[in-house]
């Protein structure tokens, strides 16, 4: 099953990017799943549906803010979950959305993407799970900086 969404989110990559790549950074959105924290050490407040970083360290995510800040991302939110997706979208009005999850979330956002018209491009994980998860960060810092 796991195979099945790579290929269906890889599809949808691909089918975006061309779209998505015309959009400029000023405009886009980071989606950060809040399981890439580091369970044991994160500093970052909670709020409501999504994490606030503390910039302590601890984890990937402050690199990547401050790689995504530097580009000049519209925004970047550590998300507990989809759910707040569609009312983010209608708050901030992206043009364009990077997400990265596991294949099934990456999957429900591109179709929480589709249902908005926002091109998205998905990121997988490289270690998933619900807690302490890891992603590639050299490759992610320069998936974003496209």
């Amino acid at each position: 099953m796991k195979d099945n969404y790579k290929k269906r989110v890889a599809a949808a990559n691909k089918k975006n990017r061309k779209k998505f790549l015309k959009i400029p950074f000023a405009e886009r959105m980071i989606l950060i799943p809040q399981c890439l924290r580091n369970s044991k050490k994160c500093r970052a407040k909670e709020s409501g549906p999504f994490f606030i970083c503390a910039d302590c360290g601890a984890c990937k995510i402050k690199k990547i803010r401050e790689k995504a800040s530097r580009l000049g991302y519209k925004k970047i939110y550590i998300l507990k979950g989809g759910k707040i997706i569609p009312s983010l979208f209608e708050k901030d009005k992206p043009l364009a959305v990077i997400g990265v999850a596991c294949e099934w979330e990456g999957f429900l956002g591109q179709k929480i993407c589709g249902e908005f018209k926002i091109p998205v491009q998905f990121f997988p994980l490289s270690r998933d799970g619900c807690a302490d998860t890891d992603v590639g960060t050299d490759a992610f810092l320069k998936f974003i900086e496209e």
